[in-house]
């Protein structure tokens, strides 16, 4: 509860990250305006981006407000390649909602989801041509799971490509289920 679930352009600039508690967020931008979660509210807001990438791809998976997953090899082959797809999405992402959307063109939902998180303003758009590579770059706070970033960092594991490295059955005995999913992942 209370937890930040998203942030503006604004808020990040005063310092505020998702994932951070309601009241850490307002000690350290005390003139901030914090809403509560309405999933109601976002997935009817979220309707005009689902409608807007379907126009080009018409098997969309609406995973929650701001996240759609789609399988893109028919498009990409239609349209001639992954830039001139992942362009005209984001013309009508733009056309449908403005500017501050962020893209993110990966072969699995995993990497495609973290470049998508990892897209910035100036450049919203990250297409991945690796991503074995791509995962491996990634920090263990990719997993979600703080918790256990914090014990891989500990054993001196601060990276996806570091954790993919170690025996997936040392990982599983160490971590269980958890471990399982995270190596799988990395």
């Amino acid at each position: 509860k209370n937890i930040v679930v998203a942030v503006n352009r604004a808020a990040v600039v005063a310092g505020i990250r998702v994932g951070m508690r309601r009241r850490e967020a307002e000690a350290v931008c005390p003139a901030v305006t914090t809403i509560e979660h309405d999933p109601a509210a976002e997935m009817a807001r979220f309707e005009r981006v689902a409608v807007a990438v379907e126009t080009q791809i018409p098997r969309i998976e609406v995973v929650a407000p701001g996240l759609i997953l789609a399988p893109v090899t028919g498009a990409v082959r239609y349209f001639g390649g992954e830039v001139p797809l992942i362009d005209r999405i984001a013309k009508e992402i733009d056309a449908a909602t403005g500017p501050g959307f962020r893209l993110g063109l990966a072969a699995g939902p995993f990497a495609a989801r973290r470049a998508a998180e990892l897209a910035s303003d100036g450049d919203p758009i990250l297409i991945v041509d690796d991503d074995e590579a791509f995962r491996a770059s990634l920090d263990v706070k990719a997993l979600d799971s703080e918790d256990m970033a914090a014990v891989f960092r500990w054993l001196g594991i601060s990276t996806l490509g570091e954790l993919a490295a170690r025996p997936r059955e040392a990982v599983v005995s160490r971590f269980g289920p958890d471990g399982l999913r995270a190596h799988r992942l990395a």
